[in-house]
């Protein structure tokens, strides 16, 4: 995965510079990803966690809250009936989404598809939110044949691509929650003979290092991956040390960067 590749590259290169040493851990969610918290906390494995990929109700981060133990979440999240606070470090996906529908709308689009990351993940809701908030306010209905949800996989967005483009008429943007469903979709999309950033509009988010080198160039929501990784890691680092004693609290602003699958250099081209 280039986002974790990424990411991880930046925690890494921030925690050999404080002369600590990274320990990865990965469980797909439910009770073995719990448990693994739990025999990491318990036999103090580690002086503190970076928790990534954050969900409504965490229980992660009510486990590590209730044990006191350190931690900095990339991402928020929200625990029921419950008044906590913790350091989180987050982009605002709801602006990005938003920056790129309003684009699609510009260059044209009215039948936006949709491939989201699942639902149960803090973020994926926000973008969601991003996306039907810039519907809205060009008067353009929210279609639930144009959503669908990927696992945040290429496979997962080529199956959900499929998905969308069974509809007729087909929708002439593809919106994907994250830039590996994008690479998915344009595969999915060129298989049905579609030429991408003509026929059709595939747009992604992150920015990985990959999106600028896709055939076609990627358009998608920069985020500063490497970055990320660095200052998460720099924020644990200092609530190590003593150096911060309140939470700290980061949202970061994405960008969105125009490149040829969504068509716009096409569409400009043609205004010649």
């Amino acid at each position: 995965d280039p986002f974790f590749s990424e990411l991880l590259a930046g925690i890494g290169n921030k925690a050999a510079e404080h002369e600590f040493d990274l320990l990865v851990s990965t469980r797909a969610p439910g009770h073995e990803e719990l448990d693994a918290y739990e025999r990491i906390v318990r036999e103090r494995r580690v002086d503190g966690l970076l928790v990534v990929r954050t969900r409504h109700r965490d229980p992660r981060i009510a486990y590590l809250l209730d044990q006191e133990f350190p931690f900095v979440a990339f991402g928020r999240s929200d625990l029921a009936g419950k008044k906590v606070d913790f350091s989180y470090l987050d982009v605002n996906g709801h602006a990005g989404m938003y920056q790129v529908t309003q684009h699609l709308i510009n260059l044209g689009h009215r039948r936006i598809g949709y491939i989201s990351a699942p639902l149960d993940l803090w973020f994926a809701s926000h973008r969601l939110a991003g996306y039907q908030e810039a519907l809205a306010q060009n008067d353009i209905p929210f279609d639930e044949h144009l959503f669908t949800i990927g696992e945040l996989t290429e496979q997962s967005g080529y199956l959900a691509a499929q998905r969308l483009l069974v509809h007729t008429p087909y929708p002439t943007a593809i919106i994907t929650c994250n830039d590996l469903m994008a690479f998915g979709a344009i595969s999915a999309a060129e298989e049905q003979g579609l030429a991408v950033g003509r026929d059709i509009a595939i747009t992604g988010f992150d920015d990985v290092p990959l999106a600028e080198h896709a055939r076609p160039p990627l358009t998608t929501v920069h985020q500063p991956i490497y970055e990320i990784g660095q200052r998460i890691c720099d924020l644990l680092i200092q609530q190590l040390l003593g150096e911060i004693a309140m939470p700290q609290h980061i949202i970061l602003e994405p960008r969105l960067v125009i490149r040829q699958s969504c068509g716009a250099y096409h569409t400009l081209n043609q205004g010649k």
